[in-house]
């Protein structure tokens, strides 16, 4: 089938918006087929479009008597066709899982202090979705020796240094990358075809407006006038999820929200981008930030990665 990675990506998201259609039904299914290199886009994307169907259903349930709920929603892991990294609740009472998460964040916490606040990759991997945790297993010199881009473009002027899917409700960072670092770009996002938020003449990163919950936008980056850099700039589509989580901020944090919500890679990235460099230089760090660079297409992180680990 001749087709790239982002006509993937739009059609995957036509399928999702029309479930009926047995046409696009048809050509995913073909598509994944000859490409199934491309099942970890179909998964978050179909993630990210669940939760988002979902959040009505998680607020009748955070909302009906009983105990006081968790701060973080439990996700309806069954409804969005994924294993469950918890045993499945059954019944209305939240308690087994606010238990299981207390005591899985509890043991992250005990090694993350015990380590100096940098948690050992082993200690990682358990709580880690399945891709991740094959960085965080694996013997770390052969990662590096094999780690490029899944997918480079040809030319590739620009990319999403921040590659947004899913987003946490309130102002989101739009981040990108080029070849030409001081290259300007009007940002602009809409919703439903009318515009939301814009910056003009622009260097990254920007940070929009507070976006609320459950919305699906349109993100298109152009080159300012009078840039340098020849491009046809970029287009992409992101929703914002209904969520209380915290921002991620550690490395425990990276691991615990892409193994949760992997659409929300875009935030993982600009997580890594704010840990101290002791982090992103540890073989945890070292691991995570491949995992980025080579599922997330971050040819700037694979870069720094590389850098940090030559000097060790």
């Amino acid at each position: 089938m001749n087709m790239d990675h982002d006509s993937f990506t739009d059609l995957a998201l036509r399928r999702l918006e029309n479930p009926a259609d047995g046409e696009l039904r048809q050509a995913v299914d073909d598509a994944l087929v000859a490409h199934p290199e491309w099942l970890t886009t179909w998964q978050s994307l179909r993630d990210a479009h669940a939760l988002n169907r979902e959040a009505g259903l998680i607020t009748a349930e955070r909302a009906a008597p009983g105990p006081v709920a968790p701060d973080t929603p439990p996700i309806p892991w069954a409804k969005l066709g994924l294993d469950s990294p918890a045993p499945m609740r059954t019944s209305r009472s939240s308690r087994p899982w606010i238990i299981g998460f207390v005591a899985a964040a509890i043991i992250v916490l005990g090694f993350f202090l015990m380590r100096g606040g940098v948690p050992a990759p082993a200690d990682l991997a358990p709580h880690a979705s399945p891709i991740l945790a094959r960085y965080l297993t694996e013997p770390l010199p052969a990662l590096l020796a094999r780690a490029t881009p899944r997918v480079q473009r040809a030319p590739a002027p620009i990319w999403l240094r921040q590659p947004i899917v899913a987003a946490a409700p309130g102002p989101v960072t739009i981040a990108w990358g080029a070849t030409d670092a001081t290259a300007r770009y009007d940002v602009t996002v809409t919703a439903r075809g009318r515009a939301v938020w814009a910056a003009e003449d622009a260097l990254s990163p920007v940070i929009t407006t507070a976006l609320p919950a459950e919305g699906v936008y349109e993100l298109q980056l152009t080159p300012a006038a009078g840039t340098r850099l020849v491009s046809g700039g970029i287009s992409s589509r992101f929703v914002t999820v209904k969520t209380t989580d915290k921002p991620a901020r550690t490395l425990a944090d990276i691991v615990a929200i892409t193994a949760k919500d992997p659409a929300r890679v875009g935030e993982a990235v600009a997580a890594w981008w704010a840990l101290p460099t002791k982090q992103q230089a540890s073989e945890s760090g070292l691991r995570v930030g491949l995992w980025l660079g080579v599922e997330a297409r971050q040819p700037d992180i694979l870069t720094a990665v590389q850098k940090l680990a030559d000097v060790q």
